[in-house]
């Protein structure tokens, strides 16, 4: 989470003006009535000095100089320099692991396939579903043009983060700036089944699945050893249009 600073400036310019007044209609400088002409010299008006930046409404930490919210930032959560474990989020100043929020069968409202575009030589399957009241992402994924479909599929305790095949789930994607946040798990055991795979989509299943919490949401994770983590017995997925049949 980033830390905000507010700094407000304020400046003005003033441009120093001169008049010329003249008293009298009509006479001349002979006439002895004429009233003299006056130049009256502009006051220049003291700028206002501009108030100091505004300083950190919220708290600033001493070691970083950072200014954040203790009861939301996750890297300075209730305190500064406490960081939360992966897969947990900061709520109310304590860090909380966020589980179960993997249905069985996730219907997603947005979805994208990619081939390579996202991770080189993988076939991508992005959605977003509906699961404890936020909105969540899933993504799957597997070598492109050398999957084994069927039984008995594959098994997650043997691959390496971030490889293919792979599943990865990020709870409370911000729709607005349509950012995953840091709270954000992969199955690091359990099977994972492709049931159908074609340049149109693909489908499949996972069982008996452990999602391990990771740092650095699903753009470049890391197991978290002290992370949340959580498992379900089952989830299907199902990510751009269903493959014809011969």
């Amino acid at each position: 989470m980033s830390s905000v600073r507010l700094v407000s400036f304020v400046s003005m310019a003033l441009v120093p003006s001169v008049a010329l007044v003249a008293c009298g209609g009509g006479d001349t400088a002979d006439d002895p009535d004429a009233a003299p002409i006056v130049l009256i010299d502009s006051m220049p008006i003291d700028a206002m000095p501009a108030p100091d930046a505004i300083g950190c409404q919220l708290t600033e930490c001493p070691e970083t100089g950072v200014c954040t919210d203790l009861d939301t930032d996750i890297t300075n959560c209730g305190e500064c320099g406490n960081e939360c474990q992966g897969g947990s989020t900061c709520d109310e100043g304590e860090c909380t692991c966020i589980v179960d929020y993997v249905p069985a069968n996730p219907s997603f409202g947005f979805e994208q396939l990619s081939d390579g575009g996202f991770i080189p030589g993988v076939t991508l399957g992005f959605g977003i579903y509906s699961a404890g009241g936020v909105a969540n992402v899933m993504a799957v994924g597997y070598p492109m043009g050398d999957v084994t479909l069927g039984e008995p599929g594959y098994d997650l305790s043997t691959v390496t983060l971030g490889d293919p095949p792979l599943l990865g789930v990020s709870y409370d994607f911000d729709v607005q700036t349509q950012m995953p946040s840091n709270v954000a798990h992969f199955a690091t055991a359990g099977t994972i089944v492709f049931d159908t795979a074609c340049a149109e989509g693909f489908t499949g299943h996972a069982t008996n699945v452990t999602f391990s919490g990771v740092t650095g949401g699903l753009t470049n994770p890391t197991i978290d050893p002290e992370g949340c983590s959580f498992t379900v017995e089952s989830v299907t997925f199902a990510f751009g249009e269903p493959c014809a049949t011969e």
